[in-house]
């Protein structure tokens, strides 16, 4: 059975009916609306060239397609949807190269590359004195007779260090919003562009030109989740963006840092991400998600506030339209989305607050707003460090109070006046829950005649026994659970299994094999399986290979079972590949040839 064509392959050739409401960057009517074109290429993961009539080229958007080929009408689909940009260095009418006078280009003020390794930049300047610039830049015209630079600072500034009177150049008459969208669009197809400058760039242009995310995303031709974590980025502070551009922290934990609000709370969480990992290597992402999540987030159900509730902090707003709640922004925290972690304490779902000095100052008013209602009953407090020292983590008053309900006959008495003078009932506010306890000073109501039960220890229990007899019935409690547990789970193997046999292995199969694979490769080796597939570490492999055909995937498990007699030790008696060479021998592979090959001629001589 021939394997279905994907539906980026289906369109190409394929004419398509461009929306008669279709406009160009400045808002204005494309002139190509309304009219047919043919799908050229595809330009990104959600962007199309498409060829007009008249032969000019434009780059055009669809951010849902369908995934079935039997839905797909290529004749009458309309690819245009939404808000689409036009393509404007494709023209070859536009691309005429003049030699322009080095001193009448300025830079443009939103050039979202700020990083100018001076290496790489003098290595460039000694090119352009000898051989000039060969590729030209694209500048606009000014009022005051010189030219911007649209593209091309690089190149620009090196002609500059290299003391050039001309530059070529190519001249268009562009608007603010086609230059920054031309910007835009070659700095994101530029692999060598710095990840802080992207972000940067990013938001120079919504700032500047008053744009949504959405709409940068479809001008851009790139996803919404990598245009709305580029963005994030653009918030990581200072120390932040340099650790970054230095190398010391990857550009995916150094979002992780930009989502922690607050610069104090971003210089920790950087510190934290600058902590080598195992064996010295960089942070991964798993652990960053992990770490950060743990001690930045806060789940809203322990909340002691309306979550709609506006007024109680005026400056912070109501938690349901904050867009620090997860389920606001459910592309920039799409993880905290994800079911909850059973080896994590981490919150998980639409209410985790990723603001902890918010979530501190809301349950601090909210706390406050509570002790004065009670006040205004004629309520005696106990708030604060004073309430804190007086309950335990787990609710138990301690040491200098008792609370009214263990004593509440005796109380009655002594009220009375049948025993001493009358004990003062108050009310401790637990500042961890907002709950609220009656009680009674112990010395007070000694005083009065009462007889008080024991003072308990700072953990509140005041039989160590007790407290060793409830511990041991909790473990064996959770012992018989994990038992039970573990028989479901291989009643449920046997099911999976005798189901597999009935339909067969593919693809899901495969790829959940070499996840446990990759996971099994010693740590010594899997430098050689990541250099193989150029990733940075195993959770980008395993990404890799969630994506890989039956094919690709085989190759990998056998490159898994195969790297462990790659790298030789240098201390011990060394062994022979054996499974090496059993491949070798099964592909028909010369060993001892790749020997003589890698082999300096005086050793074999």
């Amino acid at each position: 059975m021939a394997k279905p064509q994907k539906l980026s392959q289906l369109l190409i050739g394929k004419e398509v009916a461009l929306n008669f409401n279709l406009c160009d960057i400045s808002g204005e009517p494309h002139p190509a609306a309304g009219k047919r074109a043919t799908v050229i290429a595809r330009n990104s993961k959600t962007a199309y060239q498409v060829g007009a009539e008249d032969g000019a080229v434009y780059v055009v958007q669809e951010s849902d397609w369908t995934p079935y080929p039997n839905k797909l009408h290529p004749d009458t689909m309309d690819l245009t949807d939404h808000r689409k940009t036009i393509n404007l260095y494709t023209d070859a009418k536009l691309n005429k190269v003049e030699q322009l006078l080095l001193g009448t280009i300025h830079e443009s003020p939103f050039n979202p590359r700020t990083n100018y390794p001076a290496e790489e930049m003098e290595e460039l300047a000694e090119s352009a004195r000898e051989v000039g610039i060969m590729q030209p830049v694209l500048v606009r015209p000014r009022g005051d007779g010189g030219y911007e630079l649209v593209f091309g600072h690089r190149r620009h500034r090196a002609a500059l260090t290299a003391k050039l009177e001309f530059i070529p150049a190519i001249v268009r008459d562009l608007t603010d919003a086609q230059s920054a969208q031309l910007q835009a669009v070659e700095n994101v197809q530029r692999r060598d562009l710095d990840p802080m400058d992207e972000a940067l760039g990013y938001a120079a242009f919504i700032a500047a030109h008053g744009i949504t995310k959405d709409e940068l995303a479809r001008q851009i031709g790139k996803s919404r989740t990598h245009v709305y974590n580029r963005l994030k980025l653009a918030t990581l502070h200072a120390p932040g963006q340099a650790a970054l551009r230095a190398g010391k922290i990857r550009a995916e934990v150094a979002t992780r840092v930009a989502r922690v609000v607050g610069e104090k709370n971003q210089a920790k969480a950087l510190a934290l991400m600058l902590e080598p990992g195992y064996g010295g290597e960089l942070k991964s992402l798993r652990a960053a998600r992990s770490e950060l999540s743990e001690k930045f987030t806060l789940d809203l159900k322990a909340a002691l506030w309306a979550l709609d509730d506006a007024g109680l902090v005026a400056s912070a707003g109501a938690c349901t339209v904050c867009p620090k709640r997860s389920g606001v922004d459910p592309i920039v925290y799409a993880d905290l989305l994800d079911k909850p972690d059973y080896y994590s304490n981490s919150p998980k779902g639409q209410n985790v607050c990723t603001d902890p000095d918010c979530f501190a100052g809301k349950k601090t008013a909210q706390l406050k707003r509570n002790q004065e209602a009670l006040e205004a009953k004629g309520k005696i407090m106990v708030t604060g460090n004073a309430a804190r020292k007086a309950v335990d983590a787990q609710g138990n008053v301690k040491g200098d109070y008792i609370p009214v309900s263990e004593m509440r006959e005796a109380l009655k008495s002594a009220n009375k006046g049948t025993a001493g003078p009358a004990v003062t009932t108050l009310t401790i506010q637990n500042p961890r829950d907002g709950k609220t306890i009656e009680v009674v000073k112990r010395k007070e109501a000694e005083a009065a005649g009462v007889k008080t039960p024991p003072a308990k220890p700072a953990n509140g229990r005041t039989d160590w026994n007790a407290y060793e007899r409830d511990r041991k019935e909790e473990e064996k409690a959770r012992e018989a659970k994990a038992a039970e547990q573990t028989r479901i789970n291989v009643a449920a193997l046997h099911k999976v299994r005798e189901t597999a046999a009935r339909v067969g292995t593919g693809l899901f199969e495969l790829r959940m094999i070499a996840q446990v694979t990759i996971a099994g490769v010693a740590y010594v080796d899997k430098g050689v399986l990541l250099a193989l597939y150029d990733a940075e570490d195993t959770d980008d492999l395993k990404d890799k290979a969630g994506r890989m055909s039956k094919e690709e995937l085989t190759t990998l498990l056998l490159d898994c079972a195969l790297v462990d007699n790659v790298r030789m030790l240098g201390y011990g008696k060394p062994e022979a590949p054996e499974p090496m060479l059993a491949a070798a021998m099964q592909y028909g592979v010369d060993v001892e040839a790749v020997r003589q090959a890698y082999t300096p001629a005086e050793v074999t001589a």
